[in-house]
Order: structure tokens, then C-alpha cells, then sequence
């Protein structure tokens, strides 16, 4: 008999999100990724919206897209909110006053 089953956030990397907007980016993980947030909610961190914007500016310099295409594919991030749920903010002191 097996122990206690252990339910865990899917939590999707900005590099997986990535390869849902890039054709030449194509990962099974992404697939499976895309298909699990139709059936569970996922979870985000606070960061995941500034590695995707990232990921937007960083191709705009590769010249893979141009501005415009980002300028189009932000609000669907923002669209894509309603599937994820922004993990909160970590409490606790800040790094800068651990230091002190």
C-alpha cells in the first residue's frame, strides 16, 4: 500500500509559457503543460509576469519578433491570468534587513 498522496500546485516555468507563443519552441513539457491547466488551476509566482516580459524583450533584441508582436502578446498574458493564480508575495523581513 502506498503512503499518503502528496497534492502539489502545478506551478508552469515562463520558459514553458514561452513555448506555447513560439512555433520554433516546441517542448512535450509545454504540451503537457498547456493541456493540465485546462483540468487544475496553476499557480504563479509573483515573478513569472516580469521572466515573461522578459522573454518578450529578449527575443525583440534577437530579432526573433519585433516590437509590435510584443506589444499584441502582452494583454494575452494578462488574458492568460484567468487561468493562473498569482502565488502571494513571501513575508517575513527582506533580504536587505537580514543583512543588518
Amino acid at each position: 500500500m502506498r503512503g499518503p498522496r502528496i497534492l502539489m500546485a502545478f506551478v508552469p516555468d515562463a520558459s514553458i509559457a514561452a513555448c506555447w507563443v513560439f512555433q520554433d519552441e516546441d517542448h512535450p513539457d509545454a504540451e503537457r503543460a498547456f493541456l493540465r491547466m485546462g483540468a487544475e488551476e496553476a499557480v504563479v509566482p509573483c515573478l513569472w509576469w516580469f521572466e515573461v516580459r522578459n522573454i518578450l524583450v529578449v527575443n525583440e533584441r534577437r530579432q526573433k519578433i519585433a516590437e509590435a508582436d510584443t506589444a499584441v502578446m502582452s494583454p494575452l498574458w494578462h488574458l492568460a491570468s484567468t487561468f493562473l493564480r498569482m502565488a502571494p508575495k513571501p513575508q517575513g523581513p527582506r533580504f536587505a534587513e537580514t543583512l543588518s
